[in-house]
């Protein structure tokens, strides 16, 4: 599919490009936002893959954060304000200097949410 061009669904305003591998059907890189991290999908009792592949959580300029997930070729990408089930995502706190491990994007020291 190549690129798939998203919107924020918190602010609707900032514009997202997911690029994905045309040979791989894979996902490859991302433009706009501030950051992004792959999710942690569970596998298994006490399994746990981090991979791009299976979605990956973007922090907006707007300061939210939400979830882009199906990066093959055969659907466009796809983003979501909520995790799927089994998923989890490495975070860190910028307010308290916390790094975290969740899937609701609450910090556990401060309580900050994301």
């Amino acid at each position: 599919m190549g690129d798939t061009e998203l919107v924020c669904p918190h602010c609707n305003s900032q514009k997202f490009k997911v690029s994905t591998d045309k040979n791989r059907d894979e996902f490859k890189k991302l433009k706009g936002g501030n950051y992004w991290k792959p999710l942690i999908t569970e596998k298994g009792d006490d399994n746990w893959v981090e991979d791009p592949n299976e979605g990956i959580a973007v922090q907006c300029k707007c300061g939210r954060h939400f979830f882009i997930y199906d990066f093959k070729a055969s659907t466009p990408a796809s983003s979501t304000t909520t995790m799927r089930e089994g998923q989890s995502v490495a975070a860190f706190c910028p307010k308290c200097q916390a790094a975290f491990v969740g899937s609701d994007l609450t910090c556990p020291t401060c309580s900050q949410q994301y």
